[in-house]
């Protein structure tokens, strides 16, 4: 992302990648266990179709999270809430899932597919960034033009 972001920029961005290993753990430990509690849930009401909610609710909490590495490289005060901020000025949750989604069907299963593991998840990783971008550059504009008299 950090390469991404660079190259978008045209320089890259002051952050480091230190502790990336640890924000990934925690982001999707934190999505893994909400999906485990509805699987659980299901299982233990004995409501199987419950279970077939495990993959949005993965998703629903994700997208709460979805721009804290590029945010975390811009050394962004409170990341973990910016993330949620930016979250809900793509839309929302479910705004941001609608394209979450798709982007993680080609990181995840793009190897299987024959288009490369590593490529296909740099391909995602790189579309969050642009989205990144578009986003920032959108709050920027809208900032400007609210402190124009």
């Amino acid at each position: 992302m950090r390469l991404a972001l660079g190259q978008l920029r045209h320089s890259a961005p002051a952050g480091s990648t230190r502790g990336f290993n640890t924000l990934g753990t925690i982001k999707y430990g934190l999505a893994s266990t909400a999906a485990l509690a509805c699987l659980g849930a299901a299982l233990w009401l004995g409501q199987p179709l419950l279970a077939t909610l495990v993959v949005p609710v993965f998703y629903a909490i994700e997208a709460q999270m979805v721009f804290l590495f590029p945010l975390t490289l811009d050394q962004t005060p409170q990341p973990w809430r910016k993330s949620r901020q930016l979250t809900v000025e793509s839309g929302g949750t479910l705004a941001v899932m609608g394209t979450v989604l798709p982007l993680a069907a080609v990181m995840l299963f793009g190897g299987l597919a024959g288009r490369g593991f590593v490529r296909s998840w740099c391909l995602g990783c790189l579309a969050v960034c642009i989205w990144y971008e578009e986003l920032r550059k959108q709050i920027t504009a809208r900032h400007d033009e609210a402190t124009v008299p």
